[in-house]
């Protein structure tokens, strides 16, 4: 039925400042909901720093949700969602409820609202815009979102809403009693129109399931808690493609090189299959702080997925497995058969492999920190262009070499000047989300350049010798024939 005391809310003075004004329940602290709220459950929920979530839908008169089999579901104007977050109890404290979100959809748009329960549990009050920081009953840091942070998530990209698409709600739910499908449920009550089809279609599983693989638990993982900023269009500022109809192949993170932070991994790899310590999607799962997954509302780290992401990354066969640690003497003999018809074709795709483009410039813009080298076979013999992949920290050039800054209490900092004027330094981390630093002149004690190449060392160490030989020799020429 429809909810009487949502049928005109632009009548309303101003928007509702306490859940209790909001007409969704009619008990605030039992939390029943009001007629015509209807609950529901996803298959796979997002993170929540260990609360858990109670869902709810609420649309005005005899307004419908349209079912389809895309991302996005389409709403009416004033459709509700609801979510209230709850910190379960320990030992020494009881149950919390924190907060209660709503989304809201007026004049085509939808916004999100947060508001905080109070102390006694009794009714929820608006939060501020900005958000808020809220310290639990446990001791835990919680963070409220801004309504800006709100759709950083809910986002156009993914059709603003995440739970009500057809890979999320495709389940049984227990509607006190009685066990049935929430979308065979929804288009009986009249909530949820369209063309739903019977057959079985790809859904997503819940990543604590250990019944499923270990495959989708990860993806429906990232579907979740990533995808709506990691996806075309999206907000993430990288390639990759995380919703879970996509396959596995095409989301650009297995083997694949991170375009920001490596977090001075020797041979990082977003996804490096067979060694979760090289992959830097488990490093930023694995903390809190800068760098951190999700970067929004979260100060509490999932344990629970990052033992999923590491025996996932672990269980992957490498696509280049070690073959042996490389030295000069191994190599140099075979220089002069540089000549003889090597295959630049693979050599160009080696040289992306290894992970030369991620630094280095040949043919076309693939990176830039490291110094071009579609000219080397001018300025450098074979023997030496050898003796930089090999032995990198050997001979460094200063043009390219990291500063470190010693103070005059004994703190040593490391980086690429930014910035130098007489009066201070700018120094920014060898990682990308590292803030520059700001150091006074007048507080250096010490300034030299590092003797340890920012290039890593043993990224030969996957090739064969035949392959090393087609690599250098594409370095050499600079390009692809008639190119």
């Amino acid at each position: 039925q429809p909810n009487p005391a949502a049928e005109h809310p632009e009548d309303l003075p101003e928007f509702p400042r306490m859940l209790s004004s909001t007409g969704l329940f009619t008990s605030v602290a039992d939390h029943h909901m009001a007629d015509g709220v209807v609950p529901y459950d996803v298959m796979s929920p997002g993170w929540t720093d260990g609360a858990d979530a109670q869902r709810f839908i609420a649309l005005p008169d005899d307004l419908q949700m349209t079912w389809t089999a895309s991302r996005s579901w389409t709403f009416p104007d004033r459709s509700v969602l609801v979510q209230t977050l709850t910190m379960p109890g320990n030992a020494t404290t009881a149950s919390q409820r924190i907060e209660t979100r709503v989304l809201l959809k007026q004049q085509e748009e939808w916004m999100g609202y947060s508001y905080r329960w109070n102390e006694e549990q009794t009714d929820a009050e608006l939060v501020d815009a900005t958000g808020a920081d809220v310290s639990l009953n446990n001791g835990q840091t919680w963070r409220i979102p801004s309504r800006s942070e709100c759709m950083s998530c809910h986002a156009r990209a993914v059709g603003y809403v995440l739970g009500l698409t057809d890979v999320q709600m495709n389940r049984e739910f227990d509607y006190d009693g009685t066990v049935d499908n929430q979308l065979r449920t929804l288009e009986h009550i009249g909530l949820l129109s369209g063309s739903i089809p019977e057959d079985d279609r790809p859904r997503l599983v819940n990543p604590n399931d250990a019944a499923a693989s270990l495959q989708d638990r990860v993806k429906s993982y990232l579907h979740t808690n990533c995808s709506c900023c990691h996806v075309a269009a999206g907000g993430g500022n990288a390639r990759m493609e995380l919703e879970f109809k996509t396959a596995l192949d095409d989301m650009k993170v297995v083997s694949e090189f991170p375009q920001h932070a490596s977090f001075g991994f020797s041979q990082p790899r977003i996804v490096a299959p067979g060694d979760p310590e090289q992959s830097v999607m488990l490093a930023r799962l694995s903390r809190r702080g800068r760098g951190q997954m999700p970067p929004l509302v979260t100060s509490r780290v999932d344990e629970s997925a990052v033992e999923l992401f590491h025996s996932w990354i672990a269980s992957l066969k490498p696509e280049r497995p070690f073959v042996r640690e490389w030295a000069l003497a191994d190599l140099t003999p075979h220089l002069d058969k540089l000549n003889e018809g090597r295959d630049l074709e693979r050599g160009k795709g080696l040289y992306r492999a290894v992970g030369c483009g991620q630094c280095h410039r040949i043919e076309e813009e693939i990176a830039g920190i490291g110094p071009n080298l579609t000219d080397i076979g001018k300025t450098r013999t074979p023997k030496e262009l050898l003796e930089s992949i090999v032995a990198p920290s050997a001979k460094i050039d200063p043009k390219y070499a990291a500063t470190i800054l010693v103070t005059i209490d004994g703190l040593a900092v490391q980086g690429r000047i930014q910035s130098e004027d007489e009066e201070k330094l700018v120094l920014r981390g060898v990682e990308s989300f590292n803030e520059p630093r700001v150091i006074l002149r007048s507080e250096i004690e010490e300034r030299l350049l590092s003797n340890v190449s920012m290039m890593p060392a043993g990224i030969l160490n996957t090739l064969q010798q035949d392959e090393i030989l087609d690599l250098m020799a594409y370095v050499l020429a600079g390009r692809l024939p008639g190119k």
